[in-house]
């Protein structure tokens, strides 16, 4: 059986006769993500120009594997949700290392949406990339509401473990089993409905039904699901059955589809390219300018758009076994996982 994966788009960046090109990494990438199981590679596209780039993509798919390819967000309203989230944030950090972990934030963030929503997982190393920044964090520099957003954000982090997977000598991150921390959604609906009732008061939310309505699941959501709730449930069910209504039944099944409708929040694991990236980067560049050649100084380098927000990464020249090294080594990111649980005790 098949499964779902995230995957924000990438686009490989070269040089050809010197001038820059660049090339959607979307076929060799869902050659990889299938070969490792996934049916399904969801991606967003936020803006007009994350949808150019994804079509560009997907016409380098065979006919018969253009529709593994299903775009998520288009109308942007996630990533305005998490963006909204993290403004306090953003407002407070004026320096790095805090306006850095804010940006990457946003990402790390905004795939964990998509993937709760969908119940899919997510291929990107977003989670490690803002682990490194927790224990090294002023926090200091974010007071009241942000304050209470960063230790929302830096505990929902600190919930993932590292792993390797043989198949693909990959690594990935793991939703710890025993984890209490919130989901990434009831942080979001929260928020906005906190945001709400302070700036409208009380009746505000009533002229913004579906934030009301957002934090009313999470409150069924809660009830249904909480072990004490069932001898209310039991008695209302009775009470029916005496005052001779026959809804005893379908309260039955209310609470069957609601308690299945609110049940325990996905939590989506994350999934490294690994060295693969390496790969997929020299196909998606080759397949389309045969003669480019990465820029000057790199072995490869990606950039990608997320709704205005224009993102890079590269390896230098001398860093081939790089990206090997990360994919086994465990030591590393536990050790950080380590301290930056430590340094939530100081926040």
């Amino acid at each position: 059986m098949g499964f779902s994966l995230v995957f924000e788009h990438l686009d490989a960046c070269g040089v050809r006769q010197g001038k820059p090109v660049k090339a959607s990494v979307l076929s060799s990438a869902a050659v990889l993500m299938t070969s490792r199981g996934a049916n399904r590679i969801l991606v967003p596209a936020p803006s007009s120009y994350e949808e150019e780039r994804v079509a560009e993509g997907v016409a380098s798919l065979p006919r018969e594997r253009r529709d593994l390819v299903e775009l998520v967000d288009k109308d942007g309203e996630i990533i305005g949700l998490i963006r909204n989230y993290l403004a306090p944030l953003r407002a407070q950090a004026r320096k790095w290392p805090e306006n850095a972990f804010v940006g990457f934030t946003e990402g790390f963030l905004y795939q964990l949406a998509l993937g709760a929503k969908h119940k899919a997982g997510i291929l990107d190393n977003s989670v490690q990339t803002v682990l490194d920044f927790v224990p090294i964090l002023d926090f200091r520099e974010f007071r009241g509401e942000a304050r209470f957003r960063l230790a929302e954000i830096c505990s929902l982090i600190c919930t993932y473990e590292p792993a390797v997977v043989e198949h693909g000598n990959c690594r990935v991150d793991l939703p710890c089993q025993t984890a209490t921390s919130t989901d990434v959604w009831e942080l979001l609906n929260l928020a906005q409905f906190r945001t709400l009732l302070a700036t409208s008061g009380k009746l505000g939310y009533l002229k913004h039904p579906t934030v009301g309505l957002r934090r009313l699941g999470t409150a069924i959501r809660t009830f249904i699901t909480h072990p004490k709730a069932k001898p209310y449930l039991g008695l209302a069910s009775t009470a029916a059955n005496i005052s001779g209504v026959s809804v005893a039944e379908k309260i039955g099944r209310m609470v069957e589809q609601v308690g299945g409708f609110f049940g325990e929040p996905f939590r989506p694991p994350f999934m490294s390219l690994g060295p693969a990236e390496m790969g997929i980067y020299r196909v998606a560049l080759q397949s389309r300018f045969p003669d480019a050649v990465p820029p000057q100084g790199t072995i490869l380098n990606f950039e990608h758009m997320r709704c205005g927000y224009r993102g890079v990464s590269w390896l230098n020249v001398g860093e081939e076994h790089k990206l090997e090294r990360e994919a086994i080594d465990l030591a590393r990111p536990k050790k950080k996982l380590l301290q930056a649980r430590a340094a939530l005790n100081r926040l």
